[in-house]
């Protein structure tokens, strides 16, 4: 469920300046896994809604409702905020690079 009026944030930088501005109102538990998502954005890109509430000692449900406040109709599109995030932030570099990513499409995981 999403908060009426609000438009959920289009980076992940986006959000980090929202918070910044203190544009975000939320509850106690709510602001424990919004700070627990921006400081782990890999687990907020590929961890659930349970595993993330569980990191955070908080329900599944405030995990869920934490999305809908930001303006995201399903959680699937707020973990695809980190997900971008997390893509255009790769160390994949040019064709021929050491990144992790080129690695690992070479088939060396070292």
């Amino acid at each position: 469920m999403t908060e009426a009026g609000i438009t959920p944030p289009a980076s992940l930088a986006e959000l980090r300046a929202r918070i910044v501005r203190r544009d975000i109102r939320l509850g106690r538990q709510a602001e424990t896994v919004l700070r627990y998502v921006v400081e782990n954005p890999e687990d907020a890109a590929f961890g659930t809604c349970k595993s993330i509430a569980q990191s955070c000692k908080v329900s599944g449900a405030t995990v869920d409702r934490l999305a809908g406040s930001l303006g995201f109709s399903r959680f699937a599109d707020f973990r695809d905020l980190f997900r971008q995030s997390l893509h255009s932030n790769s160390n994949d570099g040019p064709a021929g690079s050491n990144g992790p990513l080129a690695r690992l499409r070479r088939g060396r995981h070292r």
